[in-house]
């Protein structure tokens, strides 16, 4: 249900890795959005969705093209990093 919900917030997930502690998804756009394994996803869903829904974030029509990292990783709290 998580990936299938993903392009409704605009992202396109390509590839999905699991590693010991987390999970990555791949974006079409070239971005990755971490999170840990021990994570509630409707938590993460929903701390995603209320970060790309805010003004900011959202009066940037290249933010998702430049994404590097959406990092969920520390609780309730979104860090990002672009592409150079």
């Amino acid at each position: 249900h998580f990936l299938d919900e993903l392009p409704n917030s605009g992202l396109e997930p390509t590839s999905l890795h699991i590693s010991a502690l987390d999970y990555e998804i791949h974006l079409k756009s070239g971005g990755e959005i971490i999170w840990p394994r021990k994570a509630d996803l409707e938590h993460v869903y929903s701390n995603l969705t209320s970060f790309l829904v805010s003004p900011s974030i959202k009066s940037d029509k290249t933010f998702l093209n430049k994404l590097r990292t959406l990092d969920l990783r520390t609780e309730d709290k979104v860090f990002y990093t672009f592409r150079e």
